[in-house]
């Protein structure tokens, strides 16, 4: 950091030592100045990063900003996706859930927690059988993971 305390892939990178040793507000200020580096080739991870650290603190209106700001810059890019998926699922706004999902499902293979938010997010709005049909997909593509577990306890989010 010293000899380039400017150069984008390093900062993203501090920045993401300090969100994982307990510093997450400190961390924010070097996620942004990465992604706003206009030379920096990965902007939405830095900001998708930065969201994750928010989220973290927690500061939720702060992660969904960065998660947006990640979208802006990249509409496809999973992780950003799904954490959208999470953070609108978490505060009960469950059309909008479904929407990233729907979203990230186009643009990268299924993986289990993906699938387990979907099962959560069709059941909280009614709809058995798109969360029957996620359940479904997920006991065949996973069928040993912790995620296959859970579908059957209560959701701890709603």
């Amino acid at each position: 950091m010293r000899k380039a305390p400017d150069d984008p892939k390093l900062l993203n990178n501090y920045a993401v030592f300090l969100c994982q040793h307990g510093k997450a507000k400190q961390s924010l200020a070097y996620f942004i100045k990465a992604g706003n580096d206009p030379l920096y080739a990965t902007p939405d991870a830095a900001f998708a990063n930065a969201g994750a650290c928010a989220a973290r603190i927690p500061d939720m209106a702060a992660a969904e900003l960065y998660f947006r700001k990640a979208l802006e810059i990249n509409p496809n890019f999973a992780d950003a996706l799904y954490q959208m998926a999470l953070l609108s699922y978490n505060q009960k706004k469950y059309l909008p859930a479904r929407g990233f999902i729907e979203r990230y499902n186009t643009v990268a293979q299924p993986n289990p927690d993906v699938l387990l938010l979907a099962v959560r997010t069709e059941r909280a709005l009614g709809n058995q059988k798109g969360a029957t049909d996620y359940a479904k997909q997920l006991m065949k593509l996973f069928p040993t993971s912790t995620q296959v577990q859970q579908l059957g306890e209560a959701d701890p989010h709603g």
